[in-house]
């Protein structure tokens, strides 16, 4: 679930079939209603959006923390570094981790942005410190239930 780099679009029916699901699961059918906020207050869940950031931020860490020899981070690394002779995509650029992972950072308003080695290199720096990561983590899961609302 960490590893997962989804389109908004992907998220929002994610979270929906969720929905659906804690629905059924509730009894509830078509004629009644009940808000989303109801409905997982009344689940005692949140929607799996949230459970996502927050496990791929979790994992991102945890990778972060590996020594530079391990293939997840050979991975990260090879993903910053300049293309050679590559041929560019035609359309819409894919969604990959770190692009995901970007749009996370810049949701949470953090000054922080994962654009280059530079930006991987001080998130690197942040995340032995597992207070700090964490605080970090809080923050961005916040910022994703708060856009959500």
């Amino acid at each position: 679930m960490g590893t997962w780099a989804l389109t908004q679009a992907e998220s929002a029916r994610l979270d929906s079939f969720h929905r659906t699901q804690l629905k059924h699961l509730l009894g509830i059918k078509w004629p009644q209603r009940i808000s989303n906020k109801a409905l997982y207050q009344r689940c005692q869940c949140e929607p799996l959006s949230i459970k996502i950031t927050e496990a791929r931020w979790r994992l991102f860490g945890h990778v972060l923390r590996m020594p530079r020899n391990v293939p997840a981070q050979m991975a990260i690394d090879s993903y910053f570094q300049p293309p050679i002779n590559v041929p560019c995509w035609r359309g819409r650029p894919r969604t990959t981790l770190p692009m995901v992972l970007n749009t996370d950072l810049q949701n949470s308003g953090y000054h922080l942005q994962l654009c280059n080695r530079v930006d991987l290199e001080h998130l690197r720096q942040l995340a032995p410190n597992r207070t700090e990561w964490s605080q970090l983590t809080r923050r961005i899961v916040e910022a994703a239930q708060a856009k959500l609302t």
